[in-house]
């Protein structure tokens, strides 16, 4: 295992086996599911910087926008690396595109890994790629990896159409779990924050775990409330006003602490901290009954550092075919 990286020995050597059945002929594809900040990326740099000197690594990445970029994450993975699916991709022939993908998975000399990170932001596009290729991946010398946000993706998510058409290819789903109360006291390293406390503040979710150590001593103090069911996660609502993923999150609350300094004494609050308490007043939200949502700006008692936006649909956005 790679060093820094716990707990993750199983999912590793599922993602290793997958590939020596790719250097024998026989593609797969691996599904990496969990929700943000649990280490899905960390999991796939991991794997493709391991020991395997002759494979070809291919990687793309969707992105969160408005527009999503019509085939971005085809694009970035083939970019300087193959001069014909890139004139495939200028022309925009879809037919030969889908074709040439294949067709740059097939390599008799060496095995193949294509990456295709945050499917969840995926373009149609994209999305239609992946689904070609996966279907008739076991013929080609590949492993396709695509990582997702689970709970993010529900049942009218235009990517179901490719999670669930899988049927009769081998596929390997991969659902990356929370650190145990062992491992963020290893992670923590000689910080003063108990352990025990680091582990009830951020559920074992190592990007938590990693922001409030970097915070220091001082998050210790935030006394912030646990949701019910443990402070697990901060999922995205549709229709509702909900916490904003932990990259999103920490970068305004960064931005924020010197702007929104807290009454004199009182310590500043951690991203983790502030999504628990979000979660908690959802909670109080739903025993009192339905409430109509309002902005962060204009909820009193809402602190800016939560960085809350309102989330609607996934499938209302705009999206774009070929």
């Amino acid at each position: 295992m790679a060093a820094g990286l716990l707990e993750r020995t199983e999912e590793l050597g599922t993602l290793d086996a997958a590939l020596a059945s790719a250097a024998g002929g026989r593609g797969s594809v691996v599904l990496v599911a969990g929700e943000a900040g649990i280490g899905k990326s960390t999991l796939i740099r991991s794997f493709t910087a391991g020991p395997w000197a002759d494979t070809r690594v291919l990687a793309g990445a969707c992105d969160d926008l408005i527009t999503p970029r019509t085939l971005g994450a085809v694009r970035e993975a083939f970019s300087g690396r193959s001069p014909r699916l890139e004139e495939l991709l200028a022309r925009g022939a879809r037919d030969d595109l889908l074709a040439g993908v294949l067709a740059e998975l097939t390599d008799p000399v060496r095995p193949t890994v294509l990456v295709v990170e945050d499917v969840h932001w995926a373009d149609d596009a994209t999305l239609d790629v992946l689904r070609y290729v996966c279907r008739r991946v076991e013929r080609t010398s590949a492993v396709v990896v695509v990582s997702y946000r689970d709970d993010e993706i529900g049942r009218d998510h235009p990517a179901q159409r490719l999670l669930g058409g899988l049927t009769g290819v081998p596929v390997h789903r991969l659902a990356v779990p929370h650190l145990s109360a062992a491992a963020v006291a290893s992670l923590a390293g000689g910080t003063a924050l108990a352990s025990a406390e680091l582990y009830r503040l951020t559920g074992g979710n190592p990007f938590y775990v990693t922001e409030v150590v970097a915070d220091g001593d001082g998050a210790a103090a935030t006394g912030a409330p646990r949701p019910r069911g443990g402070a697990r996660r901060a999922p995205r609502t549709r229709g509702r006003w909900s916490c904003s993923t932990p990259a999103r999150s920490s970068r305004r609350w960064r931005r924020s602490r010197s702007s929104t300094s807290s009454a004199p004494g009182r310590p500043p609050r951690s991203p983790a901290a502030d999504c628990a308490t979000s979660a908690s007043a959802r909670s109080r939200t739903v025993r009192a009954g339905p409430r109509a949502p309002t902005p962060p700006a204009s909820r009193p008692g809402r602190s800016t550092s939560c960085a809350c936006s309102p989330r609607g649909s996934p499938t209302g956005r705009s999206r774009h075919g070929w």
